[in-house]
């Protein structure tokens, strides 16, 4: 692999993620500002760091809504998993099947608890290096705390939509302030709209850190092209026809990149 190309790619994907956060930090001051004048400037700084004090797991309340089972110790994807997990340092970390028809799989919890839930048709067609590649793309959220960086953002964007409704309350409530209300609800609108597209492409921005972390984990990135070449085809022979051309247009909002976007940054790790 192009060693040099993935250290670039991890550097750019840290300095995305950087960003966004702090954008939508900034977004949430600036509606606290409409809000609370200079007093509410505080509301993002502080606001982050409520929500990173007091983010806590929900992982044994997913897996019941999802009614997983424990992949049988000695089975195939039970010794890939292991080995993935030895690789990557990760050890509070188990293997789940959920009995769902599709083709899927998730990461729940981070560092202290967690788990990786594969639905059984896809841990029954795929080959072993498809799976691990897969494996390898779950795990790389929990090392890198995706879930609490996700479920952080989420919370922040539900803030500064909430922030924004109560500035223009007040300033209808309260017509003595200078500000006009349709300055102050475009204000609002435009914030709670841009926050959403930031939130969506962080989580795309960490989708592309899942596939560069399988990458790592296996040495080699072919594994998950392949994985993510066979998903592509299950899903377009599994849409309607007339679906087909909406489902190619990809749009700002879309939590996760194009499947051919992803295949080119694999193929760009292979090197020369």
């Amino acid at each position: 692999m192009d060693v040099v190309a993935l250290e670039l790619s991890r550097l750019k994907i840290a300095a995305e993620t950087a960003l966004l956060l702090s954008g939508l930090v900034s977004l949430l001051s600036g509606v606290g500002w409409l809000a609370a004048g200079p007093l509410g400037l505080m509301f993002g700084p502080v606001g982050l760091g409520a929500v990173m004090l007091l983010q806590s797991g929900e992982v044994d309340r997913l897996l019941r809504h999802h009614r997983v089972r424990a992949v049988h110790p000695h089975s195939r994807p039970a010794r890939l998993f292991r080995a993935l997990q030895q690789r990557s340092g990760l050890q509070n970390v188990s293997l789940f099947a959920a009995p769902s028809g599709q083709l899927n799989a998730f990461a729940v919890g981070d560092r202290s608890e967690a788990a990786v839930v594969v639905t059984l048709p896809l841990l029954q067609r795929f080959a072993d290096d498809e799976l691990a590649g897969i494996l390898g793309h779950e795990l790389t959220p929990i090392a890198n705390g995706d879930v609490r960086v996700m479920g952080t953002a989420t919370i922040l964007t539900r803030a500064i939509i909430q922030t924004g409704v109560f500035a223009v309350l007040l300033t209808v409530l309260a017509p003595q302030t200078q500000v006009a209300p349709v300055a102050v609800a475009l204000a609002a609108l435009a914030a709670a709209v841009l926050g959403a597209l930031m939130t969506a492409k962080l989580s795309r921005t960490r989708e592309f850190a899942a596939d560069l972390g399988s990458a790592r984990l296996l040495g080699n990135p072919a594994p998950l092209a392949r994985a993510l070449l066979r998903l592509e085809g299950y899903a377009r022979r599994l849409t309607p026809w007339w679906l087909r051309p909406r489902r190619q247009r990809r749009s700002l909002h879309d939590s996760h990149p194009a499947t051919t976007e992803r295949l080119a940054r694999l193929d760009s790790y292979l090197g020369a």
